[in-house]
């Protein structure tokens, strides 16, 4: 049960959340559930989609792929491309953070001050709660709608309107950590570098100016506390 509680407020569901905090992932599927439209019967017709026209499997493949599947996902729009890239670089440092977390020893906060472990923990739940890696996982799919493909392709759906991209989510090509520990404080700088290259890109091609101003300052308050681990 403790586990459970534990997991609750992390934002899975809780029993009794905080006034002010977002609603749980349990919360807001039982808020599709319930507002889905009811039907006469098995094969009556919904005329309310409560989803946007998305792929299936939207991907960054850079050359066309034979896969019908994959190819209808490939995102070829470039400033859509520029924001899915974003979106996997902050989703590899939220495997990151998570993983090397688990490799710490010790508590996640002494004396009301989180220690290395626990930053890294939160900046875990902050990716995941809509901040940086899930900020930028909204904008591409929901809240500007950006397109999928730069021009129609042969294997297109017909007669569905345009094709809104959604998250990637592209594992990187490695999982594994570097051995060394400072290293590993490294590879953290390496992608706050990299996401803060590509933030530069998508300010120029249109992207959301509050968003990315946000990622910014996200990133310069974690690349502040990484280099002070390097430091010491």
């Amino acid at each position: 049960m403790a586990a459970l509680r534990a997991i609750g407020e992390q934002g899975e569901g809780s029993a009794i959340p905080p006034a002010k905090s977002p609603p749980s992932h349990f919360d807001r599927l039982l808020e599709i559930y319930t507002s889905f439209p009811k039907t006469e019967g098995p094969f009556a017709t919904v005329t309310w989609i409560p989803t946007r026209s998305v792929p299936s499997n939207p991907n960054t493949l850079y050359h066309p792929s034979s896969d019908a599947e994959l190819e209808r996902g490939r995102i070829t729009h470039p400033t859509t491309r520029l924001w899915a890239h974003l979106f996997n670089v902050r989703y590899r440092m939220l495997l990151v953070d998570l993983a090397h977390a688990f490799h710490l020893p010790g508590p996640l906060v002494v004396g009301g001050t989180p220690t290395a472990r626990g930053r890294l923990r939160d900046w875990t739940l902050q990716e995941m709660r809509g901040r940086g890696q899930g900020g930028s996982a909204a904008s591409p799919g929901s809240s500007h709608g950006f397109p999928l493909k730069e021009a129609p392709g042969p294997m297109d759906p017909l007669n569905t309107g345009p094709l809104n991209t959604g998250p990637p989510f592209e594992l990187p090509y490695t999982l594994a950590l570097p051995d060394d520990q400072r290293d590993r404080w490294r590879l953290h700088l390496a992608l706050l570098d990299t996401s803060s290259e590509l933030v530069a890109k998508p300010r120029v091609a249109g992207g959301s100016e509050e968003l990315l101003a946000e990622l910014t300052a996200i990133d310069l308050a974690a690349k502040a506390l990484v280099e002070a681990q390097l430091a010491s």
